[in-house]
């Protein structure tokens, strides 16, 4: 058993429950809007860190590398619980899926959004959703 914390959400979810500037929020619009010509099928959800990088990881074993940079070894930053990928340098990858970070909204917890290139992969990560949890890392 492990702990489970997420929350399904959705982008007006975060509209409602951000704190950020205007300026911000424009700025994170202008990505999502970006990110949704080449993924335009999403699912936000609210969750701790460590369950970021167990969906991440399953989505990685399920679809394949995450598109864009790689950060399974972050620069600066806590590497991720669950990482796929072992290159240490700077690179990225293609694939037909990615996620974004929006804001936290208390202690290693917030908005992230996955965005997929068809609705298939969509659906099988929304029936992988209630799956979600910290991982082997974290036993109850």
């Amino acid at each position: 058993m492990t702990y489970q914390t997420f929350v399904i959400s959705s982008f007006e979810q975060y509209l409602a429950n951000t704190d950020e500037t205007e300026e911000d929020l424009r700025e994170q619009i202008a990505i999502r809007e970006a990110i949704l010509i080449a993924f335009p099928y999403s699912v936000m959800l609210e969750v701790a860190y460590p369950e970021m990088d167990y969906a991440n990881r399953w989505a990685w074993q399920q679809f394949g590398p995450r598109h864009g940079e790689c950060f399974d070894i972050r620069r600066g930053s806590k590497p991720s619980e669950y990482p796929m990928c072992d290159d240490p340098e700077p690179h990225f990858h293609q694939g037909s899926w990615c996620c974004h970070w929006y804001v936290k909204t208390d202690y290693d917890f917030g908005f992230c959004e996955w965005f997929f290139a068809n609705s298939t992969d969509r659906d099988r990560f929304l029936a992988f959703a209630p799956s979600i949890n910290w991982g082997e890392n974290y036993p109850k």
